[in-house]
């Protein structure tokens, strides 16, 4: 998502820095991910698609 063609939801996810990853499983959000860590990233998407 664009946070500057989306700032509502860019507040609404509290998104203070980009990037900005959230990892929602389910519909519930299991992980929020600040800044551009590449492993952190890809571990918690394995983890959490599982």
């Amino acid at each position: 998502v664009d946070i500057e063609e989306s700032p509502v939801l860019a507040k609404w996810e509290r998104v203070s820095s980009v990037p900005a990853f959230k990892i929602y499983k389910n519909g519930n959000k299991v992980k929020d991910i600040a800044g551009a860590n590449q492993q952190l990233l890809e571990s918690s998407v394995k983890f959490f698609s599982s």
